[in-house]
């Protein structure tokens, strides 16, 4: 019923799959398979490509032209069994595109254009950030993403991206590989909330059918993973660590000024340029608006941000990337001895391990900001006081950041009688 063709006998061509299946039609069915054959290497009374030695891909071939053959000849047949008519030459070609988009590790939109999960990411952070009403940063957030994915098919080449092959275990695979990378059980929360949004909007462009990443068992265990923070004696031991001339020099300044007078991010720390010095009542201070959250934050007065000035002559080094700049951080707290073992718990594949390592691995850029946080409260600052200073819209998010809480709790009850002083035994 269903042969395959070459468009022309004369020259290389693509190869097409034909029939007058439906006699109703004035034309023949004709769809094509967008691969292309040598009529040198074409069995032309057979309607197939050549096999053996001179044509090693004829095999290949082959089997794609009897897969087009075979799902357009039981797609009639069923059509005709289930609902007694034939269907017309519009339903099978959408029928047989849907296959092409399988073998092809694409989908097709409905303006014929052929795209995939990792392009579509794309599409949708340039619509995002077209909206005037959306913020250049929740923009940027489905650039991460699509970014991510980019490492995710560079890493895993075998997987597919076409939105009828993302299955639920392609999503477990997915944020697993993320686990296995090192990403914190945060950053992979905020993958999935953007992923669901793309994935919500493909649903309603009509690009897949089914909601696989609702599929139960994918959702992450998120029990809390421990951070480390650095005491203020380890952030001087940073401070007094001789880099004159040092390309780390600048990161470990930037990591000071973070840890004990901004607790910024680090999108907003490398946005801060001299126009973010305000002087008042001739003391300097930092004045941004906060990328996340677009809230006023003003960073006090202190001595490191003054010597940090007059060392940069009110300026700001340019910062580098996040990679970069923990690589760099973690370095300088290597040679300035922070490195006692530390075992913290920490979430691998949605399951909590404990994992021991020197302190100085396990620091990073938010390290700084966990540090601010925690050695403020334990100074006796109100949370209040500290949530503003870092830019939080609430103090549910400012307590994620304070790690001494039980550390207070432990402090505190040491004066307790119950604890200092020794009952007196009695023999019995």
């Amino acid at each position: 019923m269903f042969k395959a063709y070459l468009k022309s006998t004369k020259k290389k061509s693509t190869v097409l799959i034909k029939s007058w299946y439906n006699k109703a039609e004035r034309l023949p069915f004709v769809f094509s398979i967008n691969t292309k054959a040598d009529p040198h290497s074409w069995d032309f009374p057979n309607n197939k490509a050549k096999e053996g030695r001179t044509n090693p891909t004829g095999k290949s071939l082959n089997g794609i032209i009897s897969r087009y053959t075979t799902e357009a000849t039981i797609y009639v047949q069923e059509r005709q069994a289930l609902e007694s008519r034939t269907p017309d030459h519009a339903e099978l070609k959408a029928h047989l595109q849907k296959v092409k988009d399988q073998i092809q590790g694409t989908t097709t939109a409905a303006d014929g254009q052929r795209t995939d999960l990792i392009k579509y990411a794309h599409q949708f952070h340039q619509k995002l950030t077209a909206d005037k009403k959306r913020s250049e940063h929740y923009a940027k957030m489905f650039l991460t993403l699509a970014r991510n994915l980019e490492g995710y098919r560079k890493a895993s080449p075998r997987q597919p991206f076409a939105f009828q092959s993302l299955t639920a275990g392609w999503f477990a695979h997915w944020q697993n590989w993320n686990f296995e990378n090192g990403r914190s059980q945060n950053t992979v929360a905020g993958y999935w909330k953007r992923l669901k949004t793309v994935m919500i909007a493909a649903k309603e462009d009509g690009l897949l059918e089914t909601e696989t990443w609702k599929a139960k068992g994918l959702a992450i265990n998120f029990q809390t993973a421990d951070e480390v923070w650095l005491t203020p004696d380890e952030i001087m031991s940073l401070y007094h660590l001789d880099l004159s001339g040092s390309h780390l020099e600048t990161d470990r300044d930037m990591f000071i000024l973070d840890a004990l007078n901004s607790g910024h991010r680090l999108s907003d720390m490398a946005s801060i340029d001299q126009g973010n010095i305000l002087e008042m009542n001739e003391a300097k201070i930092i004045k941004i608006h906060a990328h996340k959250t677009d809230t006023l934050v003003y960073s006090p007065n202190g001595w490191y941000l003054q010597e940090f000035m007059e060392k940069y002559k009110n300026g700001f080094p340019k910062m580098k990337s996040e990679q970069v700049f923990n690589r760099n951080v973690r370095q300088c707290c290597k040679m300035a001895g922070i490195d006692r073992p530390t075992k913290l718990r920490k979430n691998k594949g949605g399951k909590n391990i404990y994992v021991t390592k020197p302190k100085y691995r396990f620091v990073h850029q938010y390290t700084a900001r966990y540090s601010f946080a925690t050695n403020l409260s334990l100074a006796g600052a109100n949370i209040q006081d500290i949530s503003r200073l870092m830019g939080h819209t609430n103090i549910h998010q400012t307590e994620r950041y304070i790690k001494s809480k039980q550390l207070h709790a432990a402090i505190n009850a040491a004066s307790n009688p119950y604890f200092m002083e020794k009952p007196e035994s009695k023999a019995g």
